[in-house]
């Protein structure tokens, strides 16, 4: 899963900027393609451990704690990341929080509800 460059963000505590991969995360991406696998495992290798997972089968976001480099958020969509975010400190991590991520979680229950309501309309049409 080697993202590509205009996926890769960084939130300053203001706002979402391009970014670079950081030193760290492209070593546990070289780690991930020499020995391919499932990405969780790789990153709980790496001291990169899940903290939140937020949807499941249309969008979903899961936030890491990846330990003294802060924190990293992957918004995916059913078959690719749509963005890496990076987020280097506390305060950041706290605002980013409150600014988009419960926005985004919020966006992506509502799609997930209206997914499974019409799912059972159409299960009840078939009956």
């Amino acid at each position: 899963m080697s993202a590509e460059k205009e996926t890769l963000l960084r939130f300053d505590g203001t706002s979402l900027q391009p970014c670079e991969a950081p030193e760290w995360y492209s070593a546990v991406m070289r780690d991930a393609d020499d020995i391919g696998g499932h990405y969780p495992a790789i990153y709980g290798r790496n001291g990169i451990l899940l903290d939140h997972q937020f949807g499941q089968d249309l969008h979903s976001i899961n936030v890491y704690n990846a330990g003294v480099h802060g924190h990293l958020v992957e918004y995916w969509d059913v078959t690719r990341c749509l963005a890496t975010i990076f987020i280097d400190d506390v305060a950041a991590y706290l605002e980013f929080r409150a600014k988009h991520l419960f926005a985004w979680v919020w966006l992506i229950k509502d799609m997930e509800r209206k997914a499974d309501f019409d799912f059972g309309k159409d299960q009840r049409k078939r009956a």
